[in-house]
């Protein structure tokens, strides 16, 4: 179109010397600047670009976040990420993790029902510390929510950018990566969200065996022992992926970023490119302190209410009740 413009018809009298030359109607030159191309055609009316109104806020993009440095995010990064060779590893280490802690809980549940331990041997306060302190670390260890939207919802994986040496050696900021994930069904997804949502029942199990288990001490020394011991229970995942899982394995899970339907990113201190949930829990992380303060509170409370009348003990807050020496032989 733009050449035929170019070249115009030319009217011309036979004999005459001079001859007219019709106007050149101005048409568009196919290029705005040096940068930007745009096409000759006009849209039609019906494929017109919708633009947004004014005042209308974009949605936030889904955050790109990394996930927990323990067996089960090595289950799913290993099926995620599409340069892994064997999409099912660290499957087997996984259950045997699973395994180990659901048998010290069965093992912890033998002693609360066979036991024969009052809830009322223990000062009341000292309870209440252990018991806060235990749920902080079970709250601080738990990732399975996490893990569960990226394995339900995650399509994008992404390479943070690197500082890269150019061709005079100077270090300079590179640009970040983002590749698809490896080709995932349906049905693949619910077999992969199977993984986080065995940690989430092994983290609340956890948490409820455990304090009954705290309830239950003897003394204020096995009482703090005890505290200890319902930890290491949550960190049993960590420690079987220090120990049987290599280094490239365990380095990979730092590598990638995964795609979340929410959280807040790195570096976003005044939440300015979250959406409106992500802003949401973020508000509410801060009253989870309070929360785990009432809970803890409501459960000593209930063991100490519990425990006088059954076994006709009194409870103390502060200091451990007395005891009758046992009788010498």
């Amino acid at each position: 179109v733009c050449v035929c413009m170019h070249m115009a018809p030319v009217v011309a009298k036979k004999g005459s010397s001079t001859s007219k030359i019709a106007p050149e109607p101005s048409a568009p030159t196919g290029r705005i600047g040096s940068s930007k191309e745009v096409s000759c055609k006009s849209e039609p009316s019906g494929m017109a670009s919708k633009s947004e109104p004014p005042g209308t806020a974009l949605p936030a993009p889904r955050p790109f976040l990394s996930i927990s440095n323990d067996l089960c995010g090595l289950v799913i990064s290993s099926w995620l990420v599409p340069t892994v060779r064997r999409p099912r590893k660290g499957v087997l280490t996984f259950v045997g993790a699973l395994l180990a802690q659901l048998g010290f809980l069965l093992y912890m549940v033998e002693i609360i029902i066979h036991g024969g331990k009052s809830t009322c041997e223990t000062p009341a306060l000292l309870q209440l510390v252990a018991l806060y302190t235990f749920g902080s670390a079970c709250a601080a260890g738990s990732h399975s929510d996490n893990l569960l939207q990226v394995a339900l919802v995650c399509q994008r994986l992404r390479l943070p950018a690197a500082p890269v040496a150019d061709s005079h050696g100077r270090l300079t900021q590179g640009s970040e990566v983002i590749i698809p994930v490896r080709p995932t069904s349906r049905r693949a997804r619910m077999l992969l969200a199977c993984a986080p949502l065995a940690s989430m029942l092994i983290e609340l199990l956890t948490l409820c065996v455990g304090a009954v288990y705290l309830l239950l001490s003897a003394t204020t020394e096995e009482l703090i022992l005890n505290a200890v011991a319902t930890n290491f229970v949550t960190q049993i995942d960590e420690v079987m992926l220090t120990a049987f899982v290599h280094r490239a394995s365990r380095d990979r899970l730092s590598k990638y970023q995964y795609e979340h339907l929410w959280g807040v990113e790195e570096g976003d201190t005044r939440l300015k490119n979250v959406s409106d949930r992500s802003r949401w829990l973020a508000r509410r992380q801060e009253l989870l302190p309070l929360v785990l303060l009432l809970l803890a509170t409501v459960t000593v409370g209930a063991g100490q209410a519990y425990g006088s009348p059954q076994d006709g003990e009194s409870c103390s807050f502060f200091y451990p009740p007395e005891r009758e020496a046992p009788e010498a032989v």
